[in-house]
């Protein structure tokens, strides 16, 4: 994750009560606009990197039992993506239906698809997706991501993940027709701040054109 053109983000944290700036990460000049931080720099993809070209548009997902690749699932729809560690009770409580709250907020600024992404079993994965929208899932498309294939091509993945414990980083994307317009990481597994449904309306008004 390196780069000759970049800009560095700083940080201000307490030290003995003192405010010390620290440099916080490099942001390489094509990730600007992304919030990708030092646990999130494995993430391989370029700030306009379509997902629906090459292997990455093959990568599947299960929905309603049903594989589907990126690039079905992406093309011609602006999406909002949201990648959920491991259904617990901040998933369940906070980021699915803060997303759901959101839903004529983020349909009025274009959004097409709400998309919930967790690793799992899909059976497992669907059944949750229904107990937590209260079968809502018109709403939300849940897809499981059983082998981890789409968390990894993301770059969201976590080191020694078990079922007992998180399965990926907690994310947020935008895309539209596949092509990435904002990436989002939480650095606390338990915070629903950047990766939340207002976060992302906020995200969709500060593009130009927008409502």
């Amino acid at each position: 994750f390196h780069s000759s053109n970049h800009s560095s983000i700083i940080a201000t944290t307490s030290v003995n009560n003192q405010h010390v700036d620290k440099k916080f990460y490099d942001v390489p000049e094509g990730h600007i606009d992304s919030d990708l931080s030092q646990i999130a720099c494995n993430i391989g993809l370029n700030r306009r990197r379509d997902l629906k070209l090459g292997a990455a548009g093959n990568v599947k997902v299960v929905i309603d039992g049903k594989p589907t690749t990126l690039e079905t699932l992406l093309k011609d729809n602006l999406t909002a993506i949201f990648g959920v560690p491991d259904r617990g009770a901040v998933c369940s409580k906070t980021h699915v239906p803060g997303y759901l709250k959101e839903v004529d907020a983020l349909r009025k600024q274009g959004i097409t698809q709400i998309v919930c992404v967790s690793r799992g079993d899909p059976a497992v994965v669907d059944a949750w997706g229904k107990d937590v929208t209260g079968k809502q899932t018109k709403d939300i498309i849940f897809a499981a991501d059983p082998n981890g294939g789409l968390t990894r091509l993301l770059g969201m993945d976590v080191a020694n993940a078990s079922s007992e414990g998180p399965q990926s980083l907690r994310y947020s994307l935008a895309l539209e027709d596949g092509i990435i317009l904002k990436v989002m990481v939480e650095s606390n597994l338990g915070d629903v701040k950047v990766t939340s449904g207002s976060s992302m309306v906020e995200f969709l008004k500060s593009r130009p054109g927008a409502q």
